[in-house]
């Protein structure tokens, strides 16, 4: 398996600091993706989103600020400063002579602050603490420690872990900003490369699904070919499809909603699916009937899903527009395909410059500089992954017209 690639975010001297030690310890390429301010965060892994296969937020502000912002579409985590971090800031205080009899400290939780302070013989410290909480902003965190210090006294040291507070409390008070040990920096990094390991072993899961529509000759052939799946027509008039979990959670949305059935609404009046996903065909296709047995009894125009140990929950159909919501992952459709994520940033551009008009064979072959027949056969490797989808339109020209193919980039 090849070593995931590392975005990290973070102020700049951070990312400076924190990506030579992912480098290190993962053995693994990294991205690095520094901000002036914290408020960029979202912007730059949207715009980053391709380039990597997990994330690494210098802090809990920057990742909690992306996740708000429902850009975070691959397994994350963030340096934690609660351990050895706040530990070796409170030594280096009391070795400049600090008596550190009382602390404002932001972003920490509290009784990971007490048991730091009194594993390192300072229990009797006073101290106030503002754990982070999503919407604080710097000057929320300059407030907190100012009234801090206006209660506790002058000689008050505030602890921030956001650059931007520590520029403004700097200037007032004597302040430090706290600064992501190597220790906590590795914790971090190999809890990260777990969940990436785990989310593509989870990838290849199994996932069944059964469909009937009140309307047999009506097709779910965009979900199907979004899906990759394979599919037969079972006895009892079901439809029964065969996909992996990886191309199932990017079209429901992260297992949320399925809204591209939103399409059929206006011309059916019942639809019934049941998705199991499992460790194997046949936990998967048991789940699958259970989902499908709770998506009869609620009637209408619901697909319902099962994950092992949980109830069948609800898929919500929302509007064809909800779909852009989750951007879909390179790396787990170039893996479905058997092609490289390189290969697949290449057809984007060629899509882009078209202006997302569909392309066709000689559109690749012409792009990528090969001979139409091997272009053929990688738009061929695309539509069995789902990913080039027959548009039924046609160019004419010189000899046979040429297919137009959309692209689920």
């Amino acid at each position: 398996m090849t070593r995931p690639t590392v975005g990290v975010v973070g102020p700049g001297d951070l990312v400076e600091q924190i990506a030579p030690a992912t480098e290190q310890v993962g053995r693994c390429p990294v991205v690095r993706i520094p901000y002036q301010h914290e408020n960029e965060t979202s912007a730059l892994v949207r715009k980053h989103h391709d380039e990597v296969d997990c994330w690494l937020f210098t802090g809990i502000v920057p990742r909690t600020l992306a996740e708000l912002a429902r850009v975070v579409n691959h397994p994350a985590e963030h340096v934690c400063y609660s351990g050895v971090t706040l530990l070796s800031v409170v030594v280096r205080l009391l070795n400049e002579g600090y008596p550190v009899r009382s602390l404002s400290v932001d972003t920490l939780d509290t009784d990971d602050v007490r048991e730091t302070l009194a594993a390192a013989g300072l229990g009797d410290t006073r101290i106030a603490v503002l754990a982070y909480r999503s919407g604080h902003t710097a000057e929320r965190l300059v407030d907190f420690h100012r009234s801090v210090r206006h209660r506790f006294g002058p000689d008050t040291v505030a602890l921030t872990c956001l650059r931007s507070a520590f520029a403004v409390l700097s200037e007032e008070t004597h302040a430090v900003r706290m600064v992501p040990s190597r220790k906590d920096t590795r914790q971090a990094v190999g809890s990260l490369l777990l969940k990436t390991q785990s989310h593509r072993y989870s990838d290849a899961q199994v996932a069944v699904g059964f469909a009937r529509l009140a309307e047999p000759e009506t097709t779910l052939a965009r979900l199907l070919g979004e899906l990759g799946a394979s599919t037969t027509t079972l006895p009892d008039g079901r439809l029964a499809f065969v996909t992996t979990r990886g191309p199932l959670w990017a079209v429901t949305r992260g297992f949320t909603g399925l809204p591209m059935l939103a399409e059929l609404a206006g011309h059916l009046a019942e639809v019934h699916i049941g998705i199991g996903i499992g460790r194997t065909a046949a936990e998967a296709e048991a789940l699958a009937n259970t989902a499908f047995g709770r998506a009869r009894e609620a009637g209408g125009f619901i697909a319902a899903l099962a994950l092992p140990n949980e109830a069948p929950r609800v898929l919500e159909t929302g509007t064809a527009e909800a779909e852009q919501d989750t951007a879909p992952d390179l790396q787990q459709l170039a893996s479905r395909a058997g092609v490289s994520k390189k290969t697949l940033l290449t057809i984007r551009s060629l899509l882009d410059a078209r202006g997302d008009r569909g392309l066709t064979a000689q559109d690749v072959a012409n792009g990528f500089g090969v001979h139409e027949r091997t272009a053929r056969r990688l738009v061929k490797q695309l539509e069995r992954a789902g990913i080039a989808v027959v548009s039924g339109r046609r160019i004419n020209g010189p000899g046979r017209p040429l297919m137009v193919y959309d692209l689920r980039l």
